[in-house]
């Protein structure tokens, strides 16, 4: 058995300490279980409509969030704290725009405009940091930048912040706490990476240690399983599903094993 000071989190000593998370956090792992195997047979069920845009995004971006509620779950397990909060901002933030979307079909196509607008960011500081660059498919890049900055000035493109669609999707509350907790992790500031740091103080640190932490995996299962409730009534609502019942007792549950938790 490889030891995690040789291999990290890809050693075979990390299975042990998986399957002692799982028996820990039991009733967590086994609801978020449940609810991936129902939004997966969900999936089959969402019929759209083409020429929908409204409906298409909002089934797409469903895909992605469910594909990023699995990833936390296998990160969380073996102890990847760290990595799972980056997931599960990006998680927050395909959120947003899901419910922002599948509440309006007009935030849809305002959604879909904004391609061009990053398109032309890209290409400008593309251009900005080499104006070498090889021609793509025999495209004059000078021409193409041209051309994507009057789409963006005659359309009067603006990309929406991710506090805007959090506020369409009447999710600010949420985006104002959990979002920007997780947000420190992403931009690994001072206060996430001091958690690497062993010392007396800050101006004496002896050890700088990376592990597996199994302290609160609740605490993020349980905010994986909350935006993807939240994700499944707006889902219900634009595909006319009629799975009130069935989302509203994973919305008690987890709110029971909430009250557990911090009891």
């Amino acid at each position: 058995m490889s030891e995690f000071g040789e291999e990290g989190f890809l050693s075979t000593e990390i299975n042990n300490l998986t399957e002692k998370c799982h028996t820990n956090y039991k009733e967590w792992f086994e609801l978020h279980e449940s609810i991936n195997r129902y939004c997966w047979g969900l999936t089959s069920r969402l019929k759209f409509h083409s020429d929908n845009r409204q409906e298409y995004i909002t089934f797409a971006l469903f895909l992605r969030m469910l594909g990023i509620f699995e990833g936390s779950y296998i990160l969380i397990e073996r102890g990847m704290v760290s990595e799972t909060k980056v997931l599960l901002r990006t998680l927050m933030e395909t959120l947003f725009s899901l419910r922002a979307i599948a509440k309006d079909k007009e935030e849809a196509e305002r959604f879909y405009q904004e391609h061009d607008y990053l398109k032309y960011t890209a290409l400008k500081k593309m251009l900005q940091a080499n104006s070498q660059v090889i021609p793509l498919n025999g495209r004059d890049h000078s021409k193409r930048l041209a051309e994507l900055e009057n789409e963006v000035k005659t359309r009067k493109l603006k990309p929406s912040s991710v506090e805007d669609w959090a506020k369409k999707a009447e999710l600010h509350d949420f985006y104002i706490s959990a979002y920007s907790y997780f947000s420190w992790t992403v931009h690994s500031n001072i206060m996430e990476i001091g958690q690497l740091l062993n010392g007396e103080s800050d101006d004496s640190v002896r050890k700088i240690l990376l592990s597996p932490n199994f302290e609160e995996v609740c605490k993020y299962l349980m905010t994986g399983i909350e935006c993807i409730v939240i994700a499944l009534g707006s889902i219900n609502e634009l595909f006319h599903l009629k799975e009130n019942d069935r989302i509203g007792e994973y919305d008690r549950s987890y709110k029971e094993l909430y009250k557990k938790f911090i009891n």
